[in-house]
This record gives C-alpha cells, structure tokens and sequence, in this order.
C-alpha cells in the first residue's frame, strides 16, 4: 500500500492465486491468476515484488511449482515472467511443452 499525505492508502497491484495439487509430484501448487498493476505504477518494480511475494508464499506453503497462464502477445507480463524464472514447461522431452486447454461453457469470455 502506498500511504498519502492525507493517510489515505492506495492499492497499487493485485495477485490473485489458488492453490491446487500435483498428482506428478504429489505436492501443492501455486496457480496465479490474475497480476495487475495499475498504470500510473507499472515499470517501478511493483510487478516483481509480487513475484517475490508470491513465489514466498509457495515456498512457505512447500509448493512444487508455481503456474499461470499468459497470453502470447502480452509482451510487458511475459517479460516480467520470464525475468522472474517463469518458462514454458515440458515435463517430458519426447512428448514436448504443456499446452494449457479450456472448453468454454457459458459466457462470451
């Protein structure tokens, strides 16, 4: 939180987690869901701090593994992935990378 003159604070970035299990390690995960930073703070390191915060926490709760889901051409988000160790996952060399799947039910999403 950001503390104003007026002491008034300000959320400044949101993470949004779950956590779920692994049958392949038998171990809980971390599942991000949602990062935001608001704009007028984005690219002042707020986005890593809740990488940091969050990978913390996974690691508190002896987590295997911490996943999430990014669209392809969301370069800035990528990039901040990817400076904070994110990869794209391949569990086994013969079959390839993890594709990440969903059957749309209701809604226009």
């Amino acid at each position: 939180m950001i503390n104003h003159p007026d002491h008034r604070s300000e959320a400044i970035g949101l993470a949004n987690c779950f956590e779920v299990f692994s049958t392949f390690a038998a171990a809980p995960v971390l599942n991000v869901h949602d990062v935001m930073v608001s704009a007028p703070h984005r690219g002042k390191g707020v986005g890593t701090l809740l990488m940091q915060a969050i990978t913390d926490l996974a690691n508190e709760r002896n987590c295997c593994k911490v996943t999430l889901e990014v669209y392809r051409g969301n370069q800035p988000a990528r990039s901040l992935y990817s400076k904070n160790g994110f990869a794209g996952t391949e569990l086994n060399s013969e079959l390839g990378e993890t594709l990440f799947l969903s059957k749309r039910l209701i809604g226009d999403e």
